[in-house]
């Protein structure tokens, strides 16, 4: 499914790391970690799309990733990012919104799914109701892994998906994704719930 072929990738002059060769195949996973500033974003960003490696390639399905085939990416890829910031109104206004989107045309979840992909992640339905500035960051970021498994996408992009969340949800969260052979999943993480794994490939960047 994905496959990074000697990428390499530097800012400011710095090599954030280089000789980049990685295969994911469908229902694998894969977690990069390493210090902040490291590139771990500009991986999601470059499988994305949205970032060149400065040397090497990234595929998708076989084929190199660039302007005129990351539509296909976007369009199979659930991204979380770190920064939690969803949208304002309600919650549930907002899960809505992310469904009105070219993009996701055909996918309407119904109250039932919502319910059951809230309840993965320990949220009750009533936080449908509750507005997004109530909301603390660990049910903002709750909120968009449910509405991440709601789009029922072939691939994960999670980028720090757990960093507000207390050490029981990480590691029930962690343990969802990993554990399910049915998703592939890229994950950008410095959390231990993500890194203690056998099912995982661990790419430590950076280093």
């Amino acid at each position: 499914m994905l496959e990074f072929v000697d990428a390499s990738l530097s800012f400011g002059g710095k090599a954030l790391f280089s000789g980049l060769n990685l295969r994911i195949k469908r229902g694998e996973k894969a977690v990069f970690t390493g210090k902040s500033g490291t590139g771990k974003t500009s991986i999601m960003n470059m499988i994305l799309g949205f970032q060149r490696p400065g040397t090497g390639l990234v595929k998708y399905n076989g084929r190199p990733i660039n302007d005129k085939t990351a539509w296909e990416v976007r369009k199979n890829t659930a991204y979380v990012s770190q920064d939690i910031y969803i949208g304002n109104g309600t919650a549930g206004d907002v899960i809505d919104e992310i469904f009105s989107y070219r993009a996701n045309a055909g996918v309407r979840p119904s109250p039932k799914e919502k319910g059951e992909a809230l309840g993965v992640f320990r949220l009750r339905p009533e936080i449908l109701e509750k507005n997004l500035n109530e909301c603390s960051g660990g049910e903002k970021q709750r909120l968009a892994l449910a509405a991440a498994l709601l789009l029922k996408r072939g691939l994960f992009l999670l980028d720090e998906p757990t960093s507000a969340l207390d050490d029981g949800l990480k590691k029930k969260i962690a343990g969802f994704f990993i554990n399910n052979p049915g998703y592939t999943c890229v994950i950008a993480s410095h959390d231990s719930a993500w890194l203690r794994t056998k099912k995982a490939k661990i790419i430590r960047v950076g280093k």
